[in-house]
């Protein structure tokens, strides 16, 4: 970046100057990754403020956040972009709520038990589509997704599973840097996914094995 995060933090809570702020805004334009970093922090201090993620706090709080498999940030920013997403984008029959996670549902957990990478088409596609799958640091296995890679504007994520279900660390909007181009993981996803990972992602053969395996932990 070529601005500090310090800096970039204050432009985007909106506590520069108006000089500040017309300078910073002048640099970000020149760079593709510094907006659509500054996109995707926006979108997440909104959510984080929104009513229903100030509840999600007080649940995590009172089931204990310590004992997730989710770093407590990495918790806290899923269960709070979901539940804001999930109210915006009326994705209720792939997810609920769930002792303060969300837990996948529907034709989201059937394709993160059921899809591997090797047998997806490329082409485009309706509902929700694996991305990547790995272990996480708590040895069990985490797999990304996104939910419709044909439309404008997708829903991208990562999903753990534990005690036979697929719980949702990361939710997030994620939109392609052109209209023919890919849509892209947000920085969000990303973050969570570094603080997950450990090894290399899995591959096909790996994969399969997971699902014969009913994607048990080690």
């Amino acid at each position: 970046m070529t601005i500090s995060p310090e800096i970039l933090n204050a432009y985007i809570g909106g506590e520069l100057s108006e000089d500040e702020t017309q300078r910073v805004r002048v640099q970000i334009a020149e760079d593709p990754e510094l907006i659509a970093y500054v996109q995707d922090q926006r979108a997440v201090k909104k959510a984080m403020e929104s009513p229903l993620v100030v509840e999600a706090r007080k649940l995590i709080a009172a089931v204990g956040a310590g004992r997730s498999w989710v770093p407590t940030a990495a918790m806290v920013a899923g269960i709070a972009l979901g539940a804001a997403l999930a109210g915006s984008y009326g994705i209720g029959t792939d997810m609920r709520s769930q002792a303060g996670t969300l837990i996948a549902q529907g034709p989201l957990a059937h394709v993160l038990s059921t899809a591997l990478l090797a047998e997806q088409d490329e082409g485009p596609y309706e509902g929700p589509k694996i991305v990547e799958s790995f272990w996480s640091k708590r040895d069990a296995f985490c797999r990304s997704f996104m939910t419709d890679r044909a439309a404008r504007e997708v829903l991208s994520g990562i999903a753990c599973r534990e005690a036979n279900a697929w719980r949702i660390a990361i939710l997030a909007t994620s939109t392609p840097a052109s209209p023919e181009g890919e849509p892209q993981m947000p920085e969000t996803v990303k973050t969570v996914r570094g603080d997950l990972i450990v090894g290399d992602p899995l591959d096909a053969e790996a994969e399969r094995q997971a699902r014969f395996q009913g994607w048990r932990p080690r």
